[in-house]
């Protein structure tokens, strides 16, 4: 029986799909026989249960991939409530928004009676300041978020109200988390 040169070509590349990914343009016989076959699978040794691969066949490495944290941190950028409210007297400047430390929000402890004192020694300076007038106290939190503080109070403002800023598509979503009421 004659083969005609499609129905040849056709079984070769069955035969290299069954038995491991055999070029075409190659015959297994022609091949020489010192080069390695390209498996990054382990071999079994003497001790069951244990595998090394086999030397020089290791897959080569890849390249260095920034962490997940390390790119959030870069592209931290301040909410459109800050951008809008942002005080020009804030002891930090809004272009090192992304440089500022980020905090839990259960590291901040609100409940009633928290100074704004008490809260600038546990976290320290705040990232911004908004509004001029009246103005709130803006900590970052970690998952791109902000923590707004309002203080009252003429002597020693306490802690009135706090929300939880974060970006949304259209702007950004503010959740009260706290209020002295």
């Amino acid at each position: 029986m004659r083969l005609s040169r499609i129905e040849m070509v056709m079984l070769s590349a069955l035969a290299a799909g069954l038995t491991g990914c055999i070029p075409l343009h190659r015959h297994p016989a022609t091949q020489p026989a010192t080069e390695p076959m390209a498996t990054t699978q382990p071999v079994a040794t003497e001790d069951v249960g244990t595998a090394t691969k086999i030397p020089g066949l290791a897959p080569k490495p890849k390249p260095f991939i920034a962490l997940p944290g390390k790119i959030q941190a870069a592209m931290a950028r301040p909410s459109t409530l800050l951008l809008e409210h942002a005080s020009p007297d804030s002891p930090v400047p809004l272009s090192e928004y992304a440089k500022q430390p980020t905090h839990r929000l259960s590291a901040f402890h609100l409940h009633k009676g928290l100074t704004e004192v008490e809260v600038q020694q546990l976290m320290g300076l705040p990232a911004q300041l908004a509004d001029t007038e009246d103005p709130w106290f803006v900590y970052r939190l970690n998952g791109d978020q902000e923590l707004w503080l309002h203080f009252s109070g003429a002597t020693e403002p306490v802690l009135d109200a706090a929300d939880v800023v974060r970006g949304a598509e259209d702007g950004y979503i503010r959740d009260r988390v706290f209020s002295a009421d």
